[in-house]
Parts: C-alpha cells; sequence; structure tokens
C-alpha cells in the first residue's frame, strides 16, 4: 500500500479474508486486529501525503463502534472503501503536481527573453521561493534555473538551425542581454561555439 499498488494489495488482502471466511476460522478479536492494522496502515499513508482520512462513513462509524465490523465481508468492504479514496486522493495529488509543473514551464517558456527568475516564477503560481525550488526539485528531479538554461539552449540551437539571425540577436531572443557571455556558456555546454560545426548538434 506504500507503493500504491493498490490493486495487489487488495487481492491479497481479499485471499486472506475469502479463506477465514470460508473456513470460519475466526474471533472477534482475530477481526479487529486486522481492522486496527489496517486503521493504521490508513492512518501513516493519509498523514505521509499531508491529506486527511476520514471522508468515507464507515471510517466514522468504525472509530464511534468497532464491534459494526463482525464478519471478514464487513472488513473486506471497509478497506476497498479506504483503499478507494487513497487510491483517488493520490490521482488528485498527481494530477495537481502535472498541472502546476506545466504552469511553471508555460510561464517560462512565454518569459525566456527576459530576467525569469525564482522570485517571478513563484509569484505567478502563489507560492513562496524557497518552498517550490525544493518542491520542483523533487518532483523533477532538475533544479528550475537548470530547466531555465537547459530551454535556453535548446532554443538557441533551433534559432541557429532554422534562422540567419546574428548571433548577437539570438543572444538577446533567448535571455542573455551580453552576447560573450552567451557565447562563453554555448561553448561549455556543447563544447564548441555557436557558429562552428551547428549542424552537428542534436535538439534533446
Amino acid at each position: 500500500m506504500e507503493v500504491a499498488r493498490w490493486n495487489e494489495a487488495y487481492q491479497k488482502v481479499e485471499a486472506i479474508l475469502d479463506k477465514m471466511e470460508k473456513d470460519a476460522v475466526f474471533t472477534q478479536q482475530h477481526l479487529m486486529e486486522i481492522m486496527y492494522y489496517f486503521f493504521s496502515c490508513f492512518s501513516y499513508i493519509s498523514a505521509k501525503n499531508n491529506r486527511q482520512h476520514t471522508y468515507f462513513p464507515e471510517y466514522i462509524t468504525f472509530i464511534q463502534n468497532p464491534f459494526t465490523i463482525s464478519t471478514p465481508k464487513d472488513i473486506k468492504n471497509w478497506i476497498q472503501k479506504g483503499m478507494d479514496y487513497l487510491s483517488n486522493t493520490e490521482n488528485e495529488n498527481t494530477s495537481n503536481k502535472n498541472f502546476l509543473i506545466a504552469q511553471i514551464h508555460a510561464f517560462i517558456s512565454k518569459n525566456i527573453q527576459q530576467n525569469v527568475t525564482l522570485h517571478s516564477i513563484a509569484e505567478h503560481v502563489y507560492l513562496h521561493p524557497v518552498y517550490l525550488s525544493r518542491w520542483y526539485k523533487k518532483e523533477t528531479g532538475s533544479s528550475i534555473s537548470s530547466y531555465i538554461f537547459q530551454l535556453r539552449m535548446k532554443k538557441a540551437v533551433t534559432l541557429l538551425l532554422t534562422t540567419n539571425k546574428k548571433i548577437a540577436d539570438i543572444s538577446q531572443e533567448v535571455g542573455y542581454q551580453k552576447t560573450q557571455y552567451f557565447i562563453r556558456l554555448f561553448k561549455e555546454h556543447f563544447k564548441m561555439t555557436p557558429p562552428k560545426n551547428i549542424g552537428n548538434l542534436k535538439i534533446v
């Protein structure tokens, strides 16, 4: 469950509980121990993801009166609802993360000619710069500054390959006001100066 393999987790739970019910080898104490185990699991996973886990009604019912769970079938239903809730929450979180990353990338792309900064991006998405920086690195494995640099280099290569623009103009268009600084960064990154052998470069 901790790695969100919900279907596999539920299949194992279902197999165990079906066997318990079929063989009638359970007591109320067994059922309570199972319930409290899953209660702890749901609590841990929810806390780990900064989410509440008290939304499905059966959760509240169990807390108020644990003896409402009296058969393995009751437990299966309870666990299924809990897993469904956590799975849906995870999908929602993933969707929100993808949307935020898309917003960040769109803002950077739109403002690549300007001095786009962490603070300007953070202001655009209404987050604190330090939090945004850490969050983005955690979610993408790369820093925002690295993404901006890679995007600028990629755009520079595209312009060099597809236009007859001067290096100074390309430098301005990808956000570098000083042409010599752009040339130095380009050379450090691609191991060649912009005008030379540009056809050998690959845009990645």
